[in-house]
């Protein structure tokens, strides 16, 4: 693909192996951390104009990173975290780095609940309703750790590997790395220039990726500076002492459950200051339980838990009793012989304990470090009471495809014959509307679920010259049969010529052409444009 070869992210440098001159590890657009290249610093697409930026955002990271280890950098954070878990005023409004939209006064509130949190060292549970907006609240106020109070180390969020993508999106979108402007320094008396953009990485992929990402991304190393090294020693050690072997980089790690578990012993390495564990997609299982215990193995000062509900939802009491030791950074090698016990946790008494009694007493230590409320009390506007009902005519691709969907199914629905066994002829019924349903929403979707040998009529549906009538677009394939073999129903023959003639290969649709083949993407369409 063309894309293939523009990149869309320099990551790191190193001294070229094969002679002087230096490399740089190229990550190119539409692949994957495994798929990255070093390539000549000085050569081919790396001098061209329109990439320069990538260069300069690189330079960024890494001096970033070196910043972040100074001593006097960490003195000030030292300072600020000490004046905050003194006195730390509240947010009144909203931070000026904090981007995309304007937070709801108990998003605000929940910032602040989580500052005060980070302020006295203790965990926290967000156990809001789903929709109040849990994620912006966090995200602002992980924002916070990195522009307000200045904190030098990384932050690490896990999440399941499908909620990625949606986390990397509202970073972008609460965090706008364009519209990033100063923090205004309320939590302490350290001020400075306004605070570079945020370096996010993504921790997820095969084995081959998560170890590119982990060697070039989580860390980096000094000695890749070249001639700036001076500016290393002079910053790190101004009494001219050797600089680190290797800094951790990233601002933001996200991660998938499997990753981290999987690079356990690796991530351990790094010190997190705050870890979001994101539970609202659980996974239930005594699996589960055990890899929330292993998580608790990472170092780090302040760990938040989000769920969709109260504490209480989690389910049975070794998943609670997993996620208070998370909450209690308790590892598992702390525990006799690695596994979770409840003696440990309740006392003498716990096993004989019925499962309600132990959920209790469980729920009881969790709940004083829980925020819970509830989405009908803190929404700024009542919910939707009614539901309109939009009727919507079906367009001329759509018309077709549902007369030859009722001509493949005639026999089964005119067979007078009763239903050889019970709950047979219901099957057939449900699988023509099924089919019924699919054409209402687009009929494209016949050609995505079509069988092999019914490739041709589902062809028809979308083709230019298609016409209506179950003789003329309901091709079926040789054997005389339809997508109702499967249900031992006998199909409809073919007319003469339709399952001989094979369509031409199709040349990709138009986002015009598939819009107008929909009743439906036709009104969203006027909608969006109003």
């Amino acid at each position: 693909k063309p894309e293939w070869t523009v990149p869309e992210r320099f990551v790191a440098r190193r001294p070229s192996p094969a002679g002087p001159g230096w490399e740089v590890l190229v990550k190119w657009s539409g692949l994957g951390y495994d798929q990255a290249t070093w390539e000549s610093e000085g050569q081919g697409v790396l001098i061209q104009p329109e990439f320069m930026h990538l260069h300069k955002e690189m330079w960024a990271r890494q001096a970033k990173a070196i910043n972040r280890v100074a001593p006097m950098v960490q003195h000030q954070a030292a300072e600020i975290k000490a004046y905050a878990s003194k006195a730390l005023p509240e947010l009144r409004a909203q931070p000026p780095f904090v981007t995309g939209s304007k937070l709801y006064p108990h998003q605000l509130a929940g910032v602040n609940w989580l500052r005060g949190m980070w302020a006295t060292d203790r965990h926290a549970v967000m156990a809001d309703d789903m929709g109040v907006g849990k994620t912006a609240t966090v995200i602002t106020y992980l924002q916070c750790l990195l522009h307000e109070f200045r904190v030098a180390a990384p932050l690490l969020v896990i999440a399941p590997s499908v909620l990625l993508d949606f986390w990397d999106g509202e970073w972008q979108f609460w965090a706008n790395q364009k519209a990033l402007t100063a923090a205004d320094g309320a939590a302490g008396p350290v001020s400075g220039p306004p605070p570079p953009p945020i370096n996010v990485v993504v921790y997820s992929g095969s084995t081959a990726a998560r170890t590119t990402l982990h060697d070039h991304e989580l860390w980096f190393s000094p000695s890749s500076m070249d001639s700036k090294m001076h500016q290393v020693r002079q910053r790190h050690s101004p009494d001219g002492g050797p600089p680190p072997g290797r800094l951790p980089k990233p601002d933001v790690v996200l991660a998938s459950y499997e990753a981290v578990v999987s690079d356990l012993p690796l991530l351990r390495a790094i010190y997190w200051e705050a870890m979001v564990l994101d539970l609202r997609q659980r996974v239930r299982g005594a699996h589960v339980a055990k890899a929330h215990l292993l998580l608790s193995e990472l170092p780090c000062r302040q760990r938040v838990v989000l769920l969709s509900g109260p504490p209480a939802c989690i389910g049975p009491s070794d998943e609670l009793l997993a996620m208070h030791a998370f909450m209690q950074h308790t590892p598992a090698a702390q525990h006799s012989n690695g596994q979770l016990d409840l003696t440990e946790v309740l006392g003498e008494g716990a096993e004989e304990m019925s499962e309600a009694e132990a959920c209790a007493r469980l729920l009881a230590l969790v709940e004083p470090n829980c925020c819970r409320r509830l989405g009908k009390a803190v929404h700024p506007t009542p919910p939707i009471q009614h539901e309109i009902l939009l009727p919507v005519e079906l367009t001329k691709a759509q018309a077709d495809a549902y007369t030859n969907v009722l001509a493949r199914s005639f026999e089964v629905l005119a067979d007078p014959r009763p239903p050889r066994h019970s709950g047979h002829r219901a099957a057939q019924l449900k699988h023509v509307v099924n089919e019924l349903r699919k054409v209402c929403n687009h009929p494209v979707l016949l050609e995505l679920d079509a069988p092999r040998g019914a490739a041709a009529g589902a062809d028809s549906l979308m083709s230019p010259g298609a016409k209506g009538g179950p003789a003329e677009g309901a091709a079926t394939p040789a054997g005389g049969s339809t997508g109702m073999d499967s249900l031992d129903t006998p199909g409809a023959p073919a007319s003469e010529g339709a399952a001989a003639a094979k369509p031409p290969a199709s040349e990709p649709v138009s986002m015009e052409t598939t819009i107008a083949s929909s009743g439906k993407l036709l009104l969203l369409d006027r909608l969006v444009s109003i």
